[in-house]
């Protein structure tokens, strides 16, 4: 039996509404993906520098400053821009029927990524210096770029200038199980590069 169709996203929120699986995925006869959506909060006196995408299949939103700031050359600067975002994990309903089950488990954590704009990267040597900036899903503080002038001139940013973008990812829950050497030597993989690294597969 598939899920009932969810309701419309409120039309104040779409250009940030954040859908996955839509129609929900059908992994299997006897599990489902449920629908996900960001909630945004904007900063006040930030409320017109919503997020945006150029396009609708576009993997990131454009980040735009909330201030004018220079960004002086050779030098990092944070700018703000007055985002505040709430993520929600992955939950996954098994149901032998494929039916709705009241208990969900969860598989996957949200995050986003701060990632630099490449054509303010290439032609202005400005760009996220840490990027991806990595925000957890937890995070719900405002979400600001650290930013770095590699050029030899400052570069004045404007408010309302796409400065960088947030890209939003799904992260499948890991659990680290410590093995001794033996153990570890002796986990069988499908690939024969074993410990091989810098360079060894070639030029």
């Amino acid at each position: 039996m598939q899920p009932e169709k969810q309701p419309v996203p409120d039309p104040d929120f779409k250009d940030m509404q954040f859908v996955t699986d839509w129609p929900p995925v059908v992994e299997s006869p006897v599990s489902f993906h449920e629908v996900e959506s960001v909630q945004l909060y904007m900063e006040e006196g930030s409320e017109d520098l919503i997020p945006t995408q150029a396009h609708d299949d576009d993997a990131g939103y454009d980040l735009k400053a909330n201030h004018d700031i220079t960004l002086p050359a050779g030098e990092v600067t944070l700018v703000h821009t007055g985002v505040h975002v709430c993520m929600h994990h992955k939950e996954t309903y098994f149901s032998e029927s494929g039916d709705r089950m009241p208990a969900p488990i969860i598989t996957h954590h949200m995050l986003a990524d701060v990632r630099s704009r490449s054509g303010l990267a290439l032609k202005h040597g400005v760009f996220v210096l840490n990027s991806p900036g990595t925000i957890d899903q937890s995070y719900r503080g405002e979400i600001c770029a650290i930013m770095f002038n590699a050029s030899k001139q400052d570069y004045e940013v404007k408010r309302g200038d796409r400065i960088a973008q947030l890209v939003f990812l799904f992260k499948p829950i890991v659990k680290l199980q410590q093995v001794t050497k033996e153990e570890f030597d002796q986990i069988k993989t499908d690939t024969d590069r074993d410990a091989g690294a810098f360079g060894s597969t070639g030029k």
